[in-house]
């Protein structure tokens, strides 16, 4: 059976987990310790990375990030995709991770 996705859900979750990515993002790189342990040249792509990890990782697991296995007795229905939104999701992931290793490997001189 083929699935279609159900676009409104997965452009919320989107949605939310690029403004969550940024808010924990800048959480992690307080303006005191910026200079101690990251570079600001690289702050850009770090929290463009944290944003896109977890659009990535919200739009495809949805709410079963949100209420995991706390609801017993109902638990919350998967998230509906096509082959086309998972492959969205799943590359927006990549993406974040990608960014996010290349911002810390410049400001560690790795690169």
């Amino acid at each position: 059976m083929k699935y279609r996705a159900n676009w409104l859900a997965w452009a919320l979750q989107f949605a939310f987990g690029v403004i969550l990515g940024l808010v924990l993002g800048f959480g992690s790189l307080h303006p005191r310790n910026v200079g101690e342990w990251m570079d600001p040249k690289h702050v850009p792509g770090f929290l463009f990375g944290s944003s896109l990890l977890l659009a990535g990782l919200f739009s495809l697991y949805g709410d079963q990030l949100w209420f995991g296995d706390s609801y017993r007795v109902i638990p919350p229905d998967g998230v509906r995709h096509s082959r086309t939104s998972k492959l969205i999701s799943q590359i927006t992931l990549l993406a974040g991770v990608v960014l996010i290793t290349l911002a810390l490997c410049r400001n560690y001189g790795v690169f």
